[in-house]
């Protein structure tokens, strides 16, 4: 009896357990890394796999029992690391942390554990104001994600997306 209470505590206070699907899984260590949100710790990765076909790499998580509600279908998930691309320099602070996987959680949509990772980090969040614009060119010249777009000499947004 006192197994099975203690079992049910564990269980109650636990937060939601997600997977979610890489094409790498560089720098991931399972019970090391840690998944944040605005930089705030919202869960720790359990388990990194390879996916039958050997071609992913797929990561188990547990996140905050706070999460739970904001775990949609417009949830997204990405890798952070040190990058250098295009002038531009993000995730230093891995340098000294570590990588961890950065979360966009949710607002609308059906419940959902199983994710599909970004290869990037989104330039734009759920939390961010702004607007998206589709802009198509004969070459893609210098862009690349994350440059910088102008209007009158002042960055009012940056490249989200290449298609082809």
């Amino acid at each position: 009896l006192i197994c099975a209470w203690l079992l049910y505590q564990a269980m109650r206070e636990n937060g939601p357990t997600v997977t979610i699907v890489f094409d790498s899984a560089a720098g991931i260590v399972a019970g090391k890394n840690r998944i944040k949100y605005k930089q705030v710790e919202a869960g720790l990765v359990e388990r990194v796999e390879l996916s039958d076909d050997l071609q992913q790499v797929i990561v188990t998580a547990t996140l905050a029992k706070e999460l739970e509600p904001y775990l949609t279908e417009e949830t997204r998930f990405w890798t952070v690391q040190a990058e250098v691309r295009a002038g531009r320099v993000t995730g230093l602070a891995t340098l000294l942390s570590g990588v961890y996987i950065g979360m966009d959680p949710g607002q609308k949509g059906k419940s959902k554990r199983h994710f599909r990772g970004l290869s990037n980090q989104p330039i734009v969040t759920s939390e961010a104001d702004g607007r998206k614009f589709l802009l198509r060119a004969e070459s893609l010249g210098s862009l690349s994600v994350g440059s910088p777009v102008y209007f009158r000499q002042i960055e009012a947004g940056r490249v989200a997306v290449e298609e082809v």
